[in-house]
């Protein structure tokens, strides 16, 4: 099992995050979950997070905009992008370019994002963790 995070779910779909939170739960992780970049920017002056699971598009703006704004700042922990159904390769770009270190389109397949998650944990522990 990889170490537990603390995980900012920032996602507007109330269906998926009925999905994910419990999943990541299930999986010993700790959830804050947020459905606009207005909450997000809140949480993330409050507390500190191992890892965002972000949506591409929000209510209050785009998240990929906002996770740009983000690594300016500095903010180095991981980031999974989550966007509509594309497989397309101009979506994954953007989301990396933007400064993800991953992306996963809709529809997500749980086991794998929780592969990726557990690796950037990996990642986190090796570096001692995210700054």
């Amino acid at each position: 099992m990889s170490a537990a995070l603390r995980i900012l779910l920032i996602e507007d779909s109330r269906a998926l995050a009925r999905v994910l939170r419990p999943a990541l739960r299930e999986a010993g992780h700790g959830v804050d979950w947020v459905t606009t970049l207005t909450d997000a920017r809140a949480c993330l002056s409050e507390e500190r997070y191992d890892l965002l699971l972000l949506a591409k598009q929000l209510p209050d703006g785009d998240g990929l905009s906002f996770l740009s704004g983000l690594r300016s700042q500095g903010l180095r922990i991981p980031v999974i992008a989550v966007y509509g159904e594309s497989d397309e390769p101009q979506e994954r770009i953007a989301c990396l370019k933007a400064g993800a270190d991953h992306c996963v389109s809709a529809p997500i397949d749980l086991p794998e994002l929780l592969a990726w998650i557990a690796a950037a944990a990996r990642r986190i522990k090796i570096r001692g963790g995210p700054a």
